[in-house]
């Protein structure tokens, strides 16, 4: 899956109750992990804030959360 929240709706909450309900989702459909590819790096703040955590994977040129 690939989202996005236009920049002129930024800073509304918009994207982290959709991110609450996709999870929400997923976990009522018995899915157990979500892999993240964060981009731009500077939204890394963001994902941190919703519980997703920083991991390597050598060779890897993502952000993996």
């Amino acid at each position: 899956m690939l989202a996005e929240i236009k920049p002129t709706k930024r800073k509304k909450r918009i994207a982290r109750k959709f991110l609450l309900d996709t999870l929400k989702s997923f976990k009522s459909n018995s899915v157990l992990v979500v892999k993240l590819f964060c981009a731009p790096e500077i939204s890394e703040g963001f994902w941190s804030k919703c519980g997703f955590q920083k991991f390597y994977i050598p060779n890897s040129k993502h952000i993996n959360m």
